[in-house]
């Protein structure tokens, strides 16, 4: 499999930066300039963390031509950048305090990343001025969200990611992420391939160099002050042609799919033993993870209930049908709580301090939500996330409907989280958001959603929850971009004064003063259009928006199914077997992902979303005539962004449209009214091609655009469009074939 060409630029290293930061002004009134007649100093028995962030703004104040040496004491007179350690026992970690003065500033951080923290912050002021001119003055800052998870783009999710993990989180990409305010990383866990234990030997017998890799990378995130999480889906079913339960025929639970795979049944003391000594063995043999978060319905096959439904009103191809005997006469609350029990007694039996989170996805199987009794199941001491989004309710162009994934279109939380996090609070359990801060299923073949006003909403939201965590990322949507960014901005007290505050801010910063207003006006548009999105699961899942400008007009119908975008079987080689691979072909049946709208309504919300989001590229396209040099590449990857986005929710609109009709003029009867029909055809056909062009035009420019995380591939390229403007030609010559036969 070929390197993902914009990997090579995530893993090259921070300095020197790729777009200035610095401009030449000089101090104004109340102002001073560091220069370099001043040093940084740090405790002869710093940390290697505090060195690193030492060594960070040195080599930020080299980007404006400032060399500043170390120094241990200061001469007489010489200012000094001075970073330390310091307050009072028990303080909260990563707080920090900065002292700034025109004859030396002080750093002080609770702890390492607090320092870490302070000088990456004191960077940023200096990034807002443009320069290394300050004002004096004091400043304190403390985390809101405790944990604050993400993971890097380089990991391969359905392929085993282990083996190749140093290579997706390389020290240049923790550094990149510890500046986006990021403490900690999730890795898939697979338990049998990387533990030992005695109840099943044959496991774990490449764990020694698994875990050996595992504890290079623990080591070499905590330099940034970076912990690593496992997400778990445990016990993993196992395949019939296994040979496991040949060996051991009594644990064998209930089936999934065709009956290909069979979950490890939980209720046998077996699996239970594995579960604990297995926990036991990963966080004593890795001593520095620091947790671990779990899924426990849903997703892949694991315990007998993993995939039964026991609500009237959930969906579950066994909801009548359990064929587990020791789990028929139990409850998925009960087995839940067993399985939750017996990894928690593991891993703290090893760590005591490690965080145990469960995630509540897809528990809605089992019981009303907010699923008070799987929570009250849960033993004493694991945190409880949910996703932030998910169960909401919302009105787009007049209809009602379900928000029932993430979503960055709609703020949230809603009253599931509500009252999950309610539950949480009366158990006295640490309470975390599930979010995709990058992008979502909405739009997911972009490197980031524009849409900041309405993430900085999201976070003043969830602010008010008093959530101690945050898991902001799936297996797509994690790219470092100006979303990480301001999700620390708000993940931090004190907040920043106004979400126009900090836009327009942002906006001086990266594109220079006068294009700061029309780019806010831009950015406000995107975040109105979103208004318009027609949420259902059916759009995000197999929605042509993902694949925009590769998605082809097909005049003649060819019957197909819509293509899955997260899964590119023919492009990249998957590990995991998925029963939905057989769609992989372009189709034409939009019936898939209608949902609970009309295509006409469909539509009409596409046009009246692309019209807002048109107006928001037109301001952007004034802002950029103000752009200075220096800031040109920074206005250069906000535009092919904002513009692909308009390009691939137009698809959306066409090929509705186009098909919608087209399936019309095959039924019309009368001659007026199908070459009425064929006209509009020609016109959408030819304005896609136009718009497709358009866009591998922004795709030759950004090669992050088309790239889709969890599919860990490109749903669309410059190539792949080339092929839809030519299969759409051909539908376009074989409209006019039909119009001449009816002139």
């Amino acid at each position: 499999m070929k390197e993902i060409p914009f990997f090579a630029e995530l893993r090259r290293p921070l300095y020197p930066l790729p777009v200035p930061v610095f401009d030449r002004s000089k101090p104004g009134k109340g102002e001073f300039a560091i220069t370099s007649e001043w040093c940084i100093s740090v405790p002869a028995d710093a940390s290697e963390q505090v060195r690193m962030a030492a060594d960070d703004l040195r080599k930020f104040l080299l980007e404006g031509g400032i060399r500043v040496a170390y120094c241990r004491q200061t001469s007489k007179g010489q200012p000094s950048i001075r970073l330390k350690k310091g307050g009072a026992r028990g303080a909260a970690p990563e707080n920090y305090r900065i002292r700034i003065r025109p004859d030396g500033i002080v750093i002080t951080g609770t702890d390492d990343s607090g320092v870490m923290y302070g000088a990456f912050f004191l960077e940023e002021l200096m990034k807002q001025r443009r320069a290394p001119i300050l004002k004096p003055g004091n400043i304190s800052r403390r985390p809101i969200l405790r944990t604050r998870i993400l993971r890097s783009p380089m990991s391969f999710f359905h392929r085993q990611e282990l083996p190749t993990v140093l290579d997706a989180y390389p020290e240049t990409y923790l550094l990149r992420m510890a500046h986006h305010g990021f403490n900690g990383i999730w890795l898939r866990g697979r338990l049998h391939e990387m533990v030992k234990v005695r109840a099943f030997p044959e496991f774990g017998l490449d764990s020694d160099r698994i875990l050996r890799d595992v504890n290079t990378l623990v080591q070499r995130a905590a330099k940034y002050g970076i912990k690593v999480f496992f997400y778990f889906n445990e016990p993993l079913a196992m395949r019939k042609d296994s040979g496991f339960f040949d060996r051991y025929p009594h644990l064998k639970g209930q089936s999934h799919g065709s009956e290909e795979v069979f979950a490890m049944c939980t209720s046998t003391p077996e699996v239970q033993v594995f579960l604990r000594d297995g926990m036991k063995y990963l966080f004593t043999k890795v001593s520095g993870l620091s947790g671990v978060i779990l899924i426990t319905a849903s997703e892949f096959h694991t315990h007998c209930f993993s995939h039964f439904a026991t609500r009237n009103q959930a969906p579950g191809v066994w909801r009548e049908k359990m064929e587990c005997p020791r789990c028929r006469t139990r409850t998925p609350q009960a087995v839940i709580g067993e399985v939750i029990g017996c990894i928690n007694d593991g891993v703290k039996a090893a760590r005591p301090d490690a965080e145990v989170i469960a995630w509540n996805w897809s528990w809605t199987l089992y019981e009303d939500e907010p699923q008070p009794g799987v929570i009250k199941a849960l033993p004493k001491g694991v945190g409880v996330m949910a996703d932030f989004e998910r169960g909401g309710k919302r009105v787009t162009d007049g209809f009602k409907h379900m928000v029932d994934e993430y979503s960055q279109t709609y703020v949230g939380p809603s009253e599931r989280f509500r009252g999950t996090a309610k539950v949480a609070r009366e158990t006295k359990r640490g309470m975390y958001a599930k979010l995709q801060i990058g992008v979502t299923h909405e739009i997911a073949s972009v490197p980031y959603f524009p849409v900041y006003r309405k993430l900085a909403e999201k976070f003043l939201s969830l602010n008010r929850q008093h959530a101690i965590g945050a898991m902001e990322c799936w297996n797509f949507g994690n790219i470092l971009s100006p979303n990480t960014e301001l999700a620390n901005a708000f993940s931090w007290a004190p907040l920043p004064k106004s979400i126009d505050a900090y836009l327009r801010r942002i906006a001086e910063r990266d594109f220079g003063a006068k294009a700061a207003a029309p780019l806010v006006k831009a950015w406000d548009c995107f975040a109105r259009a979103t208004e318009h999105y027609p949420f259902s699961i059916p759009l995000l899942y197999w929605g042509p928006q993902h694949f925009g400008p590769a998605f082809p007009l097909y005049f003649k119908p060819v019957n197909r199914h819509m293509p899955i975008p997260w899964l590119l079987p023919a492009d990249v080689k998957y590990d995991t077997d998925f029963s939905w691979m057989q769609y992989t072909k372009f189709g034409d049946e939009i019936a898939n992902y209608l949902g609970p709208f009309t295509p006409e309504k469909l539509v009409s919300c596409f046009d009246n979303l692309v019209r807002e989001w048109q107006r928001g590229v037109d301001f952007m396209r004034k802002a950029l005539r103000g752009v200075p040099k220096s800031c040109r590449a920074n206005a250069e990857r906000e535009y092919t962004v904002a513009a692909a986005v308009l390009s691939q929710f137009t698809t959306v609109r066409n090929v509705t449209e186009f098909v919608h009709l087209r399936n019309r003029y095959g039924q019309e009867k009368n001659a007026a009214a199908k070459k009425r029909l064929l006209q509009t055809l020609l016109t959408i056909a030819e304005g896609e091609v136009k718009n497709s062009l358009a866009c591998r035009d922004l795709a030759e420019r950004n090669n992050q655009l088309g790239f889709h995380g969890e599919a860990f591939g490109y749903d669309y390229t410059p190539a792949k469009i080339n092929a839809k403007v030519r299969t759409t030609q051909t539908s376009i010559a074989q409209i006019r074939k039909a119009l001449s036969k009816l002139v």
